[in-house]
This record gives structure tokens, C-alpha cells and sequence, in this order.
């Protein structure tokens, strides 16, 4: 594992130099504050945004009335921009605009409008109120959001794809698994601006602290939002190596597969976890070194697509990606 990981960072993000680099102790103290501040400051139920839960509710009801889901959609105007948006692109260009809801549907399907609308009402999920909040953590809110919905889309359509069915909560897996990041982020921000830790840690060390908290605060929080016992299981698990290569496992598997897949992306390792999540998945899943490959490169023509669907970019550098990914795996 050494040689694969030896070079993980294709090239050292920049952090800024009043940013706080921590030592293990102080990193290990500060993870269990922000562990603190999450537990004592408990989310409520309806915390989760309720438009996504009404659509969702609406969307995955056997006799859906499409008429219904329409009308929830047209009373929300970011929601029914980015649908439009979706149904206008180059990929769905008909000779006659798009101008309706209904027609968008027809056009895209019932799931994928459905996925669209979710992704607009969950962004609250990785946003935060204060200013000062964004300021104090730039850019992170927004690389946490672009990573949950380019996963949320790529998982869903590599399952479709390779298995060629998906269970209805797949989307939602992509998006959520990783909800304790942004969460947390929350608790770390809160605790900087009420003075109880002084300073801000870089960019690395806020890295080791969302991985480290990150299943935690997210078990905790789906299981508040009421959401699907097996999302809550995936959550748990989806850091355990080697985990079962099992049929009730294979989703599992793909969501860590192309949660790693987009890390490496990204290049945000604080470790090797995200290599040897990948490695497991591979194999239970077993796949080749040309299948890895094409799932990397959907990854990346998804994340371009939500970047332009939500006006929302993570900064990542894509050069080089693919090759480096072909080493980590050919050492092995």
C-alpha cells in the first residue's frame, strides 16, 4: 500500500498562511469538540428540507400523479429553473424550447426530474446563514455540495447502467452519505466564531476532521431526517474494509466506489482510506482496471454537468487524474 500511496496528491493544495497546521493531539482534541458541539446542539426532524422530502414522498408513491409533482415543482422557481434548465440542454435539445413542467417530465422522466428537484431543495443541507460563515470556511460549502450531487448522479447512473436496475433510493445515497461533512463543517464553524477553539486550521487539518467525523454526525443525522434504515446502514459501514461482497452490498459498494473515485478526483486524501475503500469495492464488485477507468471518466463528465446545472464548482484539477488513478490501481 505504500507505493500506492505515497503520492497521493497529485499536487498540494495551497492553504492560507494564517491557517492553523495541527499536530495529531491537537487534531484528535478538535475533532472531539467538534464532536461535542454537534451533540449539544442536536438537529431537529425538520431540519431536512421539506420540499425534498414532499417530492421524494410524492415521487417514489406507486400511483405518482405526475400533474401533482408538476404543480409542486412550478410553485418553487429555483426548482423548476433547474429542471427547465436540464430539459433545454444540449443532451435533450428538441427543435421547440421547453417551457413547461409537464413537458420536462415527459422529456426527462419522472426519477430524473425528481433528482433534480431534490438536489435543488437539499442545498440548504450544505449551506450555512451567517456571512461570516462563509467567508470563514471559502469555497468548502461549496466543494461539499458539487461532491454530494456529482455522486448522487454518477452512482445512479453507473448502477443503471452496469446492474441495470437501481433501487429508489440510490440517489439519495449518493447524496447523503457524506452529510456528517458538511455538518460538521457547521459545528467546527460555530465553535471558531462563538471563541471557544481560536483560530482556523487549514486546509488539511479541516480534512482529517470532516473524515473523522464525518459517519457520526451522519448516522445521527439520518436517522433525525427519518431516512432509510439501509441509507443509515451504508453510512455506518461504507468506511469498513473488507465489507462483504454480498447482494444486498452491491449499491453499497458502487456509492464507496465512486465516493472514492471522486476524492481522488478532488484530491482531498488526509489518508489511504479512500484507496483502500476503492480497492475493497473493486473487487466485491469485481471489476477491471478499463471498468475503474470508465466509471472516472462518467465522474468527471458528471461533475462538469453539476457544475453547469447548479452553478457550482469544486476547484478540482483533473489533470494527470486518470493517469494517477491507473498507477494506484496497477500497483496493486
Amino acid at each position: 500500500m505504500a507505493d500506492a500511496t505515497s503520492n497521493t496528491k497529485r499536487k498540494g493544495r495551497q492553504s492560507g498562511a494564517t491557517r492553523l497546521a495541527l499536530d495529531a493531539s491537537s487534531l484528535g482534541a478538535l475533532v472531539k469538540q467538534v464532536l461535542s458541539h454537534f451533540e449539544r446542539h442536536q438537529l431537529e426532524p425538520t431540519s431536512f428540507p421539506a420540499m425534498a422530502s414532499r417530492v421524494i414522498d410524492l415521487a417514489e408513491h406507486p400511483d405518482v400523479d405526475i400533474g401533482r409533482l408538476a404543480h409542486l415543482i412550478e410553485r418553487d422557481p429555483a426548482i423548476c429553473a433547474a429542471v427547465l434548465m436540464v430539459a433545454n440542454s444540449a443532451a435533450n435539445r428538441r427543435a421547440d424550447p421547453v417551457q413547461s413542467i409537464r413537458t420536462a417530465i415527459s422529456l426527462l422522466g419522472l426519477k430524473r426530474v425528481a433528482n433534480v428537484a431534490v438536489g435543488v431543495a437539499c442545498r440548504a443541507l450544505f449551506d450555512v446563514e451567517l456571512r461570516v460563515e462563509h467567508e470563514l470556511f471559502h469555497g468548502w460549502w461549496e466543494r461539499l455540495f458539487h461532491a454530494a450531487m456529482t455522486e448522487a448522479f454518477a452512482v445512479s447512473f453507473v448502477v443503471i447502467e452496469r446492474e441495470r436496475h437501481a433501487s429508489e433510493g440510490i440517489f439519495l445515497a449518493g447524496m447523503l452519505h457524506n452529510i456528517g461533512k458538511s455538518l460538521a463543517l457547521r459545528s467546527l464553524s460555530k465553535l471558531i466564531i462563538g471563541g471557544e477553539y481560536p483560530g482556523v486550521p487549514n486546509d488539511e487539518a479541516i480534512e482529517v476532521i470532516l473524515q473523522q467525523t464525518r459517519v457520526p454526525i451522519g448516522v445521527s443525522a439520518l436517522t433525525t431526517f427519518n431516512m432509510p434504515v439501509s441509507l443509515v446502514s451504508l453510512c455506518q459501514h461504507e468506511d469498513e474494509t473488507p465489507l462483504p461482497a454480498t447482494r444486498d452490498n452491491v449499491e453499497t459498494h458502487y456509492v464507496r466506489l465512486v465516493s472514492s473515485l471522486n476524492e481522488l478526483r478532488m484530491e482531498t486524501l488526509a489518508t489511504d482510506l479512500p484507496i483502500r475503500v476503492l480497492l475493497d469495492s473493486v473487487q466485491a464488485l469485481g471489476l477491471g482496471m478499463e471498468d475503474i477507468l470508465t466509471i472516472a471518466k462518467q465522474l468527471c463528465e458528471h461533475s462538469a454537468q453539476v457544475g453547469l446545472l447548479f452553478s457550482s464548482f469544486d476547484g478540482a484539477d483533473e489533470t494527470g487524474y486518470l493517469e494517477f488513478l491507473a498507477r494506484c490501481l496497477a500497483n496493486q
